[in-house]
């Protein structure tokens, strides 16, 4: 679908569509690297983590699957809401490509204003 830049739901709505010289190109490029052992979301740019299309490249790493159950476990410790006395108790959980804090930050919007306001009170 990234040599398309169409979704799969186009493709099975016209199967008729034959690729043209430019999109055959990429797509051999494409199948080429994968025969070369370079994981598909190299390939295509993108990996989904959390309900998130995240941006990769062979910079970063690749969010694995099972790293969900990470953000699930942070959310079943923090009860979902940051309290007031640990608002900031996710945030040694923030390491790695960003995939962690970026889905934790999706589900607790509200722990980085509580953190704020808690450093503020310390300071």
């Amino acid at each position: 679908m990234f040599t398309l830049n169409c979704d799969r739901a186009y493709l099975f709505a016209h199967p008729e569509r034959e690729l043209n010289d430019d999109e055959q190109t990429r797509y051999d490029a494409a199948l080429a690297e994968r025969a070369r052992g370079v994981p598909a979301q190299y390939i295509t740019g993108h990996q989904e983590f959390w309900g998130m299309d995240l941006i990769v490249t062979p910079a970063v790493l690749i969010p694995r699957p099972e790293t969900e159950h990470v953000i699930e476990a942070v959310l079943d410790r923090v009860g979902r809401t940051p309290t007031a006395r640990h608002p900031d108790s996710h945030s040694r959980y923030r390491h790695g490509t960003g995939c962690i804090a970026l889905a934790l930050a999706k589900e607790l919007p509200q722990a980085e204003n509580l953190r704020h306001r808690h450093l503020r009170r310390r300071a």
